[in-house]
């Protein structure tokens, strides 16, 4: 177990933590860490419990967050955290709470839904396009 919460800690969160590797609990809450989450984080297997809620935290959060099969408790609110909530693997089980106060965060279990990509708006007029084309085509040939 670590719990260095509360500490008025500041600066990326040290790489090196995710070497201790039977750690079970990890808790950073409350602090000033910025950065981005490491994606190494996933080499903690045995993790049950990762707290990082109430810091500076920036960016997408990383989808290897998803393999730590032990995972039962995650608290990543109110950082600056961004983008879809990589929403599979042991990520499904956690509820909205987890990811609150964080403006930039979207998909997943908040209601917030994510916007359209670029590709993915392409794809949709394609499509709407083929069907008008086909709807148009089988009129004539009526």
């Amino acid at each position: 177990m670590l719990d260095l919460s509360g500490n008025n800690l500041s600066g990326d969160l040290p790489i090196e933590m995710t070497n201790v590797l039977g750690l079970i609990v990890l808790n950073m809450s409350r602090n000033h860490f910025t950065g981005h989450i490491p994606k190494s984080i996933s080499k903690l297997k045995q993790l049950s419990s990762l707290d990082l809620s109430s810091n500076w935290f920036s960016g997408a959060i990383p989808q290897s967050l998803g393999s730590l099969s032990f995972l039962g408790y995650l608290n990543l609110s109110n950082n600056e955290l961004s983008g879809p909530i990589p929403y599979k693997d042991q990520m499904v089980t956690f509820d909205a709470s987890s990811f609150a106060g964080n403006v930039g965060l979207c998909g997943g279990p908040l209601a917030v839904k994510c916007p359209v990509g670029e590709g993915e708006k392409l794809h949709q007029i394609f499509k709407e396009e083929a069907k008008r084309f086909s709807m148009s085509t089988s009129f004539l040939l009526k």
